[in-house]
Order: structure tokens, then sequence, then C-alpha cells
């Protein structure tokens, strides 16, 4: 896969500047700590709400109407956290009868402006059409955009990093990056790691989920841009299910989820990572990786490293962005 010449400067506003991050109160306190810091560094609010849902980001989106922020939500959405948000936030809300699950969504816009949106193929069905979508999210049907799944949710296999660039889990390149992970040190963890990899694959292909290749072909007819990376090493190690920030310069800020743990083999996959995305993504500026601050009896594991394998969701997923709507775009 080529990289990206450096001479490349990302202007695209799907990496949003964020304005807040909002975390769910009740069961966000292993990563609190971690956010607060990175929220302090990134210049963006940390705010807590308490609607008992641990995936703030499937549920609810706040999206830009009549020039201000408005949060949309599927019917199970608590009605007191649509109160408190406008009380304490001043961030008006209502229900959606065509929500589009924001995990398996991405909002951006084009350099006129203009906005699209990226969707799970399953997203659409009879009673809830482009056209419907469309009217609700205020989006041209046009530029709305149906992408296979690779897995449940987009934000598990693509990440959009600035239009018209996407990256994109390669199941391939991971295979590649595990071939060449040296045995002799840690045997073990080598074998469990490749073990829950082709684990992983089996079920993911066995549950009728598309190709890597099918992404890429329906981003490319899109008109977007994907980048293959090896990203994604198993339910338990994703870099894709990522926050990004984007600053007044152009550069973009990376949160991620960590695998930093007892087993310094383990750890390092995280720093492969980063090496890779820096190579083909040359205006990020900072990483973060988030690990959590819960015990988890495990040597090879962390505390997102187990949320992502045992609960299905990473720091995405525990996420609802406020873009700053005043300088987006």
């Amino acid at each position: 896969m080529k990289t990206i010449p450096t001479k490349i400067s990302f202007k695209g506003y799907d990496a949003v500047p964020l304005k807040s991050v909002f975390i769910e109160k009740a069961t966000c306190s292993p990563i609190r700590e971690e956010m607060k810091k990175i929220s302090k560094s990134e210049n963006f609010d940390l705010k807590l709400a308490t609607d008992y849902l641990k995936w703030a980001q499937d549920d609810k989106t706040i999206i830009e109407r009549n020039d201000r922020p408005h949060l949309i939500g599927n019917l199970r959405l608590d009605e007191g956290f649509m109160h408190d948000i406008e009380k304490m936030h001043g961030i008006p809300s209502s229900y959606a009868k065509t929500f589009v699950t924001g995990g398996n969504s991405f909002i951006g816009k084009y350099p006129s402006g203009r906005k699209w949106l990226l969707i799970g193929e399953d997203e659409v069905r009879p009673k809830k059409t482009k056209a419907d979508i469309s009217k609700e999210y205020g989006i041209d049907e046009k530029n709305i955009f149906t992408i296979p799944q690779q897995y449940y949710h987009l934000d598990m296999f693509i990440r959009p990093i600035g239009y018209p660039y996407v990256l994109v889990d390669s199941p391939t390149l991971v295979k590649k990056k595990l071939d060449r992970m040296s045995f002799s040190k840690s045997p073990y963890e080598a074998i469990q790691l490749r073990s829950s990899f082709n684990q992983f694959e089996r079920q993911r292909k066995d549950s009728g989920y598309s190709s890597c290749e099918d992404t890429v072909k329906a981003l490319k007819k899109a008109g977007f841009k994907p980048i293959e990376i090896a990203g994604v090493f198993g339910s338990g190690i994703n870099f894709l299910n990522a926050i990004i920030n984007k600053h007044q310069d152009g550069t973009i800020s990376y949160i991620t989820n960590s695998t930093t743990c007892d087993s310094p083999f383990i750890s390092q996959i995280q720093d492969d990572f980063e090496k890779e995305l820096r190579q083909k993504v040359p205006n990020v500026r900072d990483i973060y990786f988030i690990s959590g601050e819960d015990e988890v009896d495990s040597y090879n594991k962390n505390y997102m490293m187990n949320n992502l394998q045992s609960r299905g969701g990473g720091i995405h997923c525990m996420s609802l962005e406020e873009p700053n709507f005043e300088i987006w775009g």
C-alpha cells in the first residue's frame, strides 16, 4: 500500500475540531482520569452524562441543526438524560425514528462545506430509507453512502481521518505483521495472539461480514481514498475504534485503545501501530492510547482490551462527540 506523500494537507472536516466529549458517568470510572488528561492537552471539555447506556456513541448523536448543536437519539434514549443535556449544556434534543446508530455512521464535510454521511449498509431498510435519513440529518441523499460492513459497526474497522482519506483495517496486513513477530522471546503470547486473530477472522467470515476489499471498493466508488492499515488484531485489540481531534493547523490527534499490559510482547503492538500510522498519515500530531485503570485478571490484557473482547466496544463506542460547529468548516 502506498503511503500518503507528506506534501498532502488534510483539509477535510470529518476529522472534526472537538468542543466536548461526553462519557457515561455510571460506567466510565476506569477511563475517566486518562480522558481528563487528554481533554486538557487537546483543549476540549470532558463532560459526564448519565443515561445508564454504556455505549454513549450508539444511541445518540450530536448533529448541527439551525446552526447549533442538537442531540438526536433512538427510542432507547432516556428522557431524563435529554432534559439534563439541555438544562446543563444548552443542547436541545429529540427522538429520531430514522436514527442511524452512532457507531455505524460517520458525518463529515466536503471542502465546499456540504455534509456527507457514511453508514453501514444494514442501516437502510424499508422503514428507514436514505430519503428518511436525509431529512432527519439534513444531508443530501446523494451524499449518503452505504458501506459494506467488515464487522457489526463501521467504527470497528474504519476511521475517517480528513476527507477524502479513510483508514480501513486490513486483515491481510495484520497477518503479515503477525508473521513477522518473533516467537523466540514470547512463544506463549505469540501463539495466543495468532490463535485469537485466526478465531476472530473465522467468526467474522462465518457471520457473513464483508471483506476489506469490498469496503475499499465502496469507499472509492463514493469518492473517498481508503488507506489500508493493520488495525484489528482480534476482538480485544482494535486501533480503528478511535476519536480524532482536528487542530487549526491541519494536524490531527488520534485517541484509541491501548495494548499496554504486563506482557511486553503484547504491549509493543501499539508501538508498531503508531509507527505505521505516522508513516501513512503524516499529519498526525499526537497519538493517545487508553488502557483503563481497573484491575484485569490477565497477564495479556488491560481494561480496554477486556472491554473490547468481552463487551464488544472501545473508546469510540464509549464517547459522544460534540464538534465545535463554530469553527468546523
